[in-house]
């Protein structure tokens, strides 16, 4: 995953505490990377047969649990991140950077 690489070699060093959730957000990506790369195709490269949005939805992987779970966890890596950030730039002095 690229997100690992640019945190551990482009970010400053605290940041690396947000490695363990890159990788856990790169093994729930990969638990159904092929039928989510079809379904993003399907969706945008509209198709005018469904089948295959109404399979990936309603097949037996338990996707819906799957695809709930993957959100939350970007939800809570980008919520780390930002912290990580608003720390960073009141560290560097980048007030106009910092959201109050």
């Amino acid at each position: 995953m690229r997100a690992y690489i640019l945190i551990q070699d482009e970010r400053p060093q605290d940041f690396i505490e947000l490695l363990p959730k890159i990788n856990q957000l790169g093994s729930l990506m990969k638990m159904h990377s092929d039928p989510l790369r079809k379904f993003r195709n399907n969706i945008f490269h509209l198709r005018d047969n469904h089948g295959e949005l109404e399979r990936f939805l309603n097949g037996q992987h338990n996707r819906l649990e799957w695809a709930e779970e993957l959100q939350t966890v970007l939800c809570e890596f980008f919520s780390e991140y930002r912290t990580y950030c608003q720390v960073h730039y009141i560290i560097e002095g980048r007030k106009d950077e910092f959201i109050i």
